[in-house]
């Protein structure tokens, strides 16, 4: 007696996505404050959307959450963050406590860095 068993993994056939970035993201290079154990450890951003940011990062490992000062250009945007990966120099991480007006000010510097690129 023969017993065929089939076996359907749906999930593992739904696509994926492979960025679980929102928000329009954008290429730059702005000076950055983090702040670990009361001191502040200068870095820059690379990448920044509304939702997180990439962080050029000489530190030795970031905690899980940190303050985070992005200066876009006449504005200092504060927030707390959370650290998502760290690899080659490169810290990623998500805003985790951001006001309104602080998502607005990264979005109007988002926005006047992509016309001044265009």
């Amino acid at each position: 007696m023969s017993v065929c068993v089939t076996l359907t993994f749906t999930y593992m056939l739904q696509p994926r996505p492979l960025d679980r970035r929102w928000g329009e993201r954008l290429s730059t290079d702005c000076p950055s404050t983090t702040y670990r154990h009361g001191f502040a450890h200068r870095c820059r951003a690379l990448d920044i959307s509304t939702g997180g940011a990439l962080l050029y990062w000489r530190h030795p490992q970031p905690p899980l959450v940190m303050r985070l000062e992005l200066k876009l250009h006449d504005r200092m945007v504060r927030t707390l963050v959370r650290t998502l990966w760290v690899r080659s120099g490169l810290l990623a991480v998500r805003f985790i406590d951001i006001t309104d007006a602080a998502r607005l000010d990264i979005a109007e510097y988002l926005d006047h860095v992509e016309r001044v690129l265009n």
